[in-house]
């Protein structure tokens, strides 16, 4: 990771009943040291990077985690004497600091960035928009907690926070609409609608401005006889939460070869298109999902699979493009992708209410990292030689309702909902498995972290 990474934080605001900043800012930072004044029985005792010094045999916290007199050990609880120890902050390898609003905006639940020009792109859930937004002179300071004595540490914005201003109109969406991504290239962003399984592209000048707007084919449900035949409306509901199937679009991802891939939550349905410049998105061909495993976010692999985390069934579901000659083509021409795997995302087994969350991948892609609403855990999975997953250990999240996560070097980022804060793991380079949390960040309802 870089020495130092600011992140872009989506929130739920004012319209959804929250209080969030609109798009915020953390800092993650690495390699420096942090230092604090301790007392171990009332002797001074120092915490500096990830040693600790006072009192031998001492049992100093440090983030969280327990280490001896001078031998400090982050993510290892040390077995030692039960000294008291007070006025430690926190000394980690890496460690995050919010920063504060980087712009007002209503509920933008997701963001994304463009990849060349200081441009970020969000929705408004509640609004149902798509806007642009610039980077600004980052040196300038402002927003909530700005000269403002009340401001608590969670929300405080000294000079410095990364600024963004409105970059044109915001442009209309559809129901609930709840994520953005953008093409590598920077040609156009696609949005997915939750509320009315709208997928909706937004063409982009050279300058990154929306230009235009065109909407997808509506979803037909491949399910729908199933679904007709099925009596068990309060089995509906304790699965899915809505007693009826609707469409759901939930996610977007451009793949390696230039199509865009897309999730119906609603329909148990992966849809791949083409852009065509000038009209839109082309339906290029689709993918059925076992009936209620709801497919809600994805992530390409290196190998040239993607994996998706179902919500409702609460699996990791492995698609990889099928060998040239082995099936009919795509429309596009490409080849199709197929299911090579369904694995449970769990190593313990789905809880009842529990739903997938994220889905994303370590640096080097041996591992994944699934999040898990309801019993609040995050799972590592292992990628074999083949490119199946094999869950290995899930650890609680550290708080409620973990929506969005990333993974950067050595440190796994945890956005909690309803706890209202940002969770901080340490990531073993070996085993891959995450230790901590190391850090906590009070943040009123994040919903997405997205590296700027």
């Amino acid at each position: 990771m870089e020495p130092s990474r600011e992140i872009w934080v989506g929130t739920y605001t004012t319209d959804s009943g929250r209080d969030g900043v609109g798009i915020g800012a953390l800092r993650l930072s690495s390699g420096g040291a942090v230092r604090a004044d301790a007392a171990v029985n009332g002797v001074p005792a120092t915490v500096a990077g990830d040693g600790a010094t006072g009192s031998a045999g001492a049992t100093v916290e440090v983030g969280g985690d327990a280490v001896t007199g001078a031998a400090a050990s982050p993510g290892v609880i040390a077995a030692v004497a039960g000294d008291a120890v007070t006025g430690i902050t926190a000394s980690t390898g890496v460690t995050a600091e919010w920063l504060g609003r980087a712009v007002e905006a209503p509920s933008p639940s997701f963001v994304a960035v463009h990849p060349s020009l200081p441009i970020v792109y969000a929705v408004a859930e509640r609004a149902e928009t798509v806007a642009a937004y610039r980077r600004v002179d980052a040196s300038v300071a402002g927003g909530v907690g700005a000269g403002d004595t009340s401001a608590t540490e969670s929300v405080r914005e000294p000079t410095g926070v990364p600024q963004l201003e409105p970059f044109g109109e915001p442009w209309p969406a559809g129901a609930a609409v709840c994520h953005i991504s953008v093409d590598p290239q920077g040609r156009y962003a696609v949005a997915c609608c939750w509320g009315d399984g709208q997928v909706v592209l937004y063409e982009l000048d050279s300058d990154g401005a929306i230009v235009d707007r065109f909407v997808g084919t509506p979803a037909t449900d491949p399910h729908a006889e199933a679904a007709a035949a099925e009596a068990d409306v309060a089995g509906m509901l304790a699965r899915t939460g809505f007693a009826a199937r609707t469409s759901r679009a939930h996610c977007s991802l451009v793949l390696p070869d230039g199509r865009i891939m897309t999730t119906d939550l609603g329909f148990d349905l992966v849809r791949v298109w083409t852009f065509v410049p000038g009209a839109g998105l082309a339906l290029d061909h689709e993918l059925e999902l076992p009936f209620w495993s709801g497919p809600r976010h994805l992530v390409a692999h290196p190998n040239g699979s993607v994996l998706i985390v179902t919500e409702y069934s609460v699996e990791v579901v492995v698609l990889t493009p099928q060998p040239a000659g082995s099936a009919e083509p795509a429309a596009s021409g490409l080849p199709r992708y197929t299911v090579a795997q369904i694995s449970p995302a769990t190593a313990r087994g789905a809880r009842p209410l529990d739903g997938g969350a994220e889905i994303a991948l370590s640096d080097d892609a041996r591992f994944v990292y699934v999040t898990v609403r309801g019993s609040n855990s995050v799972t590592t999975l292992r990628v074999d030689d083949r490119g199946h997953v094999h869950p290995l250990a899930d650890l609680s999240t550290g708080g409620d309702w973990p929506r969005h996560h990333v993974v950067l070097g050595s440190a796994l980022l945890i956005a909690h909902e309803r706890s209202s804060q940002v969770t901080l793991f340490a990531l073993d380079a070996s085993s891959g498995l995450p230790s901590g949390p190391t850090q906590q960040l009070a943040v009123e309802a994040p919903t997405a972290l997205i590296p700027a």
